[in-house]
């Protein structure tokens, strides 16, 4: 009887004749009725391999299992769940219709030998009988490094399934059934430490833990998953069977088994008494959670101030609702991320996770805070390639605002004032003309005025950004979109990014026009005309002033 199991060949010689009896053959297969030959090695050309599939046969503490790095994570046979239905299609699975074509051993000379999982020999092929309970049924109890698992069986001796949560449903109660194999995050198990030799096993994606159905003791009784308790029905053992486990449960002392070795997808686990069979043998593979996987949360960098030097923000990270730690869980790398523009960023796990994610973020030359005078292009957050802007590039009153490209020119430069009451007067390229509120979704330019329709207050945020409110109405101003051309309006105070602004402060001069500024005399304002001899005039030069009659 030949029985194949994953990391091992196991040839029994039967004392009953020919019946059942056989040899392994690369070339034919099983050869029915022929003497066997059994020698302590096994031939080449019978062990098949498939190097860097990652499936090799782990023993916990005695066996390396290669790491598999990054993206290689994500390929794994046709099986395997991608990235995308991890997280989009976690609904139940009723039938065998609905996965993929199942994998399984096959003999190596066969066209699907390049897919086949490794074989090793056993150290020894000598012929023996059918183990008794007490050399192989009854092992030790093992300890067992914490870690994350994916837990393989081969209820048929040769099938592979995989431990897996029916339709990957969070609820308490849900049955743990057999699943088809991938390194998917929503196969993977969470082994902790419990007490003595008896250990907890979590599922990554749902959160909860093994345990026996009602803490039952009978044949058959379901294994379900639920929230942790400190009943022992959640508490197993590790107990050694060649190269692989049994499971066992500490109430019952019976070991978790795939249901009348069916080899059916979501074939339901249960707990039964010790037997020699391979629904009961459990090969626990080391593996990685995947951060480019089911259940991760990325929040990227916001803006950045550009420092002249390198910037390097850090990201938040979290797999099924858990920060993850940057130098211990993942590490960042960056790229243009010294001049203003789009920076790079790549997140690549570390420790217990792997894959990498990238992402972007935006290096700005913004101000922190505002100078009396200082001369500044207003951005909206929504779009820094906009900047607010005197519609059509004119004025007079009533001339409305909108968000356009920017350029040097005078109507998308503002002059920000400082009043005698801590307030602001934002005015246009022309400073005879003022930015006013006149009421919720009324914006406009309109000659200065002795009133608090004209006066803003701008309060800072903690990303750099300023929001801009009247101090007649305490609306906001805020951008109507974020296309070219959306109208720049008021509105009631809400915390959305259309009420930001960043603010950048311009050095260009204005053109060589009459330049208007207020002088400001207990409150009133009176209009003086500052006239250029020599252009171009800053607000800065020493000229001649005089009274406008």
């Amino acid at each position: 009887i030949c029985s194949m199991f994953l990391g091992t060949v196991t040839v029994y010689a039967t004392e009953h004749g020919t019946e059942n009896a056989g040899l392994f053959s690369s070339e034919t297969g099983i050869v029915p009725d022929e003497s066997i030959s059994v020698t302590p090695t096994v031939p080449a050309e019978a062990v098949a391999t498939d190097e860097g599939n990652g499936d090799e046969s782990f023993v916990p503490g005695t066996t390396d299992v290669p790491a598999v790095e990054g993206d290689d994570l994500s390929q794994t046979d046709s099986s395997a769940v991608t990235d995308e239905s991890d997280i989009d299609d976690l609904g139940p699975v009723e039938d065998a219709s609905d996965l993929p074509d199942e994998s399984s051993l096959v003999p190596p000379d066969t066209s699907e030998a390049e897919a086949a999982l490794s074989l090793t020999p056993t150290p020894s092929l000598t012929p023996s009988p059918s183990p008794t309970p007490t050399e192989e049924l009854l092992g030790a109890a093992q300890a067992i490094e914490e870690g994350y698992y994916i837990f393989r069986v081969f209820p048929d001796g040769a099938t592979l399934r995989t431990m897996a949560v029916k339709g990957n449903v969070a609820d308490n109660n849900v049955n743990l059934v057999s699943g088809t194999y991938s390194q998917s995050n929503v196969r993977l198990f969470y082994v902790q430490k419990s007490t003595g030799n008896y250990y907890k096993i979590r599922n990554l994606h749902t959160g909860k833990y093994l345990q026996v159905q009602s803490n039952k003791k009978d044949d058959g009784t379901s294994v379900v998953q639920s929230s942790l308790n400190t009943s022992t029905a959640q508490q197993w053992q590790f107990v050694s069977a060649g190269n692989g486990y049994r499971i066992v449960g500490r109430t019952s002392g019976k070991a978790l088994n795939v249901t009348g070795a069916s080899t059916k997808l979501n074939t339901t686990l249960e707990i039964r008494k010790i037997a020699n069979k391979r629904s009961q043998i459990w090969y626990p593979m080391k593996s990685f959670v995947k951060i480019s996987g089911a259940g991760t949360e990325i929040k990227l960098p916001g803006t950045q101030r550009y420092t002249g030097k390198a910037v390097t923000p850090d990201v938040t990270l979290k797999v099924y609702g858990k920060k993850l730690v940057q130098g211990t869980d993942y590490t960042l790398a960056y790229t243009n991320n010294v001049k203003t523009g789009t920076a790079g960023i790549v997140i690549s796990g570390a420790g217990e996770y792997r894959g990498s994610r990238t992402g972007t973020f935006r290096i700005f030359n913004y101000v922190t805070s505002i100078q009396s005078g200082g001369v500044y292009y207003i951005i909206p957050k929504v779009n820094l390639s906009q900047t607010m802007t005197v519609t059509e590039n004119r004025g007079g009153n009533n001339t409305h605002l909108s968000i356009t490209k920017r350029a040097n020119a005078r109507f998308n430069k503002f002059t920000i004032l400082k009043t005698t009451d801590g307030s602001y007067k934002i005015l246009s390229g022309n400073p005879l003309y003022t930015l006013m509120s006149a009421g919720s979704g009324n914006l406009k330019m309109y000659s200065q005025q002795n009133t608090s329709q004209q006066r803003w207050t701008l309060t800072k945020d903690s990303q750099g950004t300023f929001t801009i409110i009247n101090k007649a109405t305490g609306q906001a101003v805020a951008a109507s979109g974020s296309s070219m051309g959306s109208a720049l309006i008021t509105e009631p105070k809400n915390g959305k990014d259309v009420e930001k602004f960043y603010l950048t402060k311009t050095t260009t001069e204005f053109p060589a026009d009459p330049v208007y500024v207020p002088l400001y005399n207990n409150n009133y304002i009176e209009q003086f005309e500052l006239q250029a001899t020599v252009a171009p005039v800053s607000l800065n030069s020493k000229i001649s002033v005089y009274k406008q009659e």
